[in-house]
C-alpha cells in the first residue's frame, strides 16, 4: 500500500542525460548515475528545509481510511507485512550473520572499483529481475557514496542491524527496521500525527514505509554479500510484499476461466491471513443455499427466531444493501435460534471475510477496484466478478459497474 505521489521513473529520469533514465541492461553505469544524483539531491541534508507540512502530502490516506472497515483492512494488512518481513528477515540475515566473517575482511581489502562492480550487479539483479526499482526511491543508503564511505566500511554499517555481531542480540518477534534521518525530514515522518488525525493509521503508514525500505536494504545486502564471495545465493522467497499494479494484471491476464485458479491466486494474494479464507468458505457454504453449519444455525427452541431474514441470493441484492445491515444472513433452521452471543460471532465472521476481500483487492491499486470492495463481501459474488473478465481486460470499470 505504500503510494507515490507521482511516478518515481519520471522523476529519476530527471537527473539523467537529456532527462532520460539510461537503460539498466545496457547502460547500466549511466543508470545508477542517475539514480545516485536523485537519491543525493532528494535526501540532502538541508537544516533550513522547513518540513512541517510533508505529512500533508498523505492526508488523503487519512481520508480513506475514516471508513471503519477501510481502516480495520489496512491495519490488519500492516500488521500481515511486518510479519511477513520478519520472517524474510530471519532466513536472510541467519546467512548473513554465517558468513560475516569471511566477508568484512575482505569487503575492505577490495579496491573501490571491485566493489562498485559488485554493488551494481546486486542493484540491476534487484531493480530488474525482481523488479524493485520503485522501492529504491525509498533507500537513500543504495548510494554508491552511501555504501563507499570511509573506503567501504558504509556497507558494513548498514549490515550489523540486520546480523548483530556474536555478542550482541537480535530480536525474533519484530523486523528490523533502518531509520535514515534525511529520509524520514523529507517523507515527514520525524513530525507528530496530523492534528485531529488517527495516529494508528499514521503509524501504519510509517510502518508500510519502513517495510518498503528494509525489504530492499536486507535483500540488497544479502545478494551484495553473495556476489562479493562468489556463492550461489540461497533460495529465499522472491515475492515483494506488495504486488504492483501491472504486475497484477499480467498475472490475472494469464489465468484460465476456472473458479479454482482465481481462488487459488486469492489465497496467494492473501498469504500469511489463510486462516480468513477458510471464514469467508464458511460463510459462503451457509449464505447460498449450502447446508448450513449447527454452529451458524444456533439452538433448538419451540419457536423459530422472532426475526427471520431473507438471505442474500444474488450479487445484485448485495450490491444494493445497505453497509450497516450486518444481519443480511440466512434464517437459522426451523426449530432453531440464535443466542445473542452467537450472532455476534457471526457479525466478526463477516467483518473478517470483509477484511479478506478488501486486502486482496487493494493489492491492484486502483482506486475503482477499491470501491467495488464494499458493495459486496462474499465470495460467490466475487468470483463471478473474476469471471466477468473485468481484471483481464484491464477496465476497472467493468469490475466497478458490475
Amino acid at each position: 500500500m505504500v503510494a507515490l505521489a507521482c511516478d518515481v521513473l519520471k522523476t529519476v529520469a530527471i537527473f539523467g542525460p537529456h532527462g532520460e533514465l539510461p537503460d539498466k541492461k545496457t547502460d547500466a553505469e549511466g543508470w545508477n548515475e542517475a539514480w545516485n544524483r536523485y537519491l543525493e539531491w532528494r535526501f540532502h541534508p538541508n537544516p533550513t528545509l522547513n518540513n512541517t507540512s510533508a505529512p500533508n502530502r498523505l492526508l488523503p490516506l487519512f481520508e480513506i481510511s475514516d471508513n471503519p472497515l477501510t481502516r480495520k483492512a489496512w491495519l490488519a494488512e500492516s500488521k500481515a507485512l511486518s510479519t511477513v518481513l520478519l520472517k524474510k528477515q530471519v532466513g536472510m540475515t541467519d546467512f548473513i550473520r554465517d558468513q560475516w566473517g569471511s566477508f568484512a575482511l575482505g569487503w575492505l581489502s577490495l579496491g573501490p572499483e571491485e566493489r562498485s562492480k559488485h554493488v551494481l550487479r546486486t542493484l540491476i539483479r534487484l531493480c530488474d529481475t525482481f523488479d524493485f526499482e520503485r522501492s529504491r526511491f525509498f533507500c537513500p543508503e543504495s548510494t554508491t557514496a552511501f555504501l563507499e564511505r570511509d573506503s567501504g566500511r558504509g556497507l558494513l554499517d548498514l549490515v550489523t542491524p540486520f546480523a548483530p555481531l556474536p555478542n550482541q542480540t537480535r530480536k525474533r518477534d519484530e523486523p528490523t527496521f533502518l531509520f535514515h534521518p534525511h529520509y524520514d525530514c523529507a517523507m515527514g515522518y520525524d513530525q507528530p500525527c496530523p492534528v485531529g488525525r488517527d495516529p494508528a493509521i499514521w503509524d501504519m503508514i510509517r510502518n508500510n514505509n519502513y517495510c518498503a525500505r528494509s525489504e530492499f536494504l536486507c535483500r540488497m545486502l544479502f545478494y551484495i554479500i553473495c556476489d562479493a564471495l562468489g556463492v550461489e545465493v540461497p533460495p529465499v522467497e522472491t515475492r515483494k510484499l506488495w504486488a504492483a499494479k501491472t504486475e497484477g494484471r499480467e498475472i490475472y491476464s494469464r489465468l484460465p476461466d476456472s473458479i479454482n485458479a482465481v481462488d487459488g491466486f486469492e489465497k496467494e494474494v492473501i498469504g500469511s491471513l489463510q486462516e480468513m479464507q477458510k471464514k469467508a468458505v464458511w460463510i459462503r457454504d451457509w449464505k447460498f443455499g449450502h447446508p448450513p453449519h449447527k454452529t451458524i444455525c444456533g439452538k433448538p427452541v419451540a419457536v423459530q427466531s422472532p426475526t427471520p431474514i431473507v438471505p442474500l441470493r444474488a450479487f445484485e441484492q448485495a450490491i444494493s444493501s445497505s453497509q450497516k445491515d450486518v444481519y443480511t444472513i440466512p434464517p437459522p433452521d426451523k426449530g432453531f435460534i440464535r443466542s445473542s452471543d452467537l450472532i455476534s460471532q457471526i457479525v466478526y465472521l463477516q467483518d473478517k471475510c470483509r477484511e479478506l476481500k478488501e486486502l486482496a483487492y487493494m493489492k491492484g491499486g486502483e482506486k475503482a477496484w477499491f470501491i467495488c470492495l464494499y458493495q459486496d463481501t462474499w465470495t460467490a459474488a466475487y468470483l463471478r466478478v473474476f469471471r466477468n473478465h473485468g481484471f483481464r481486460n484491464g477496465d476497472p470499470k467493468a469490475v466497478a459497474v458490475m
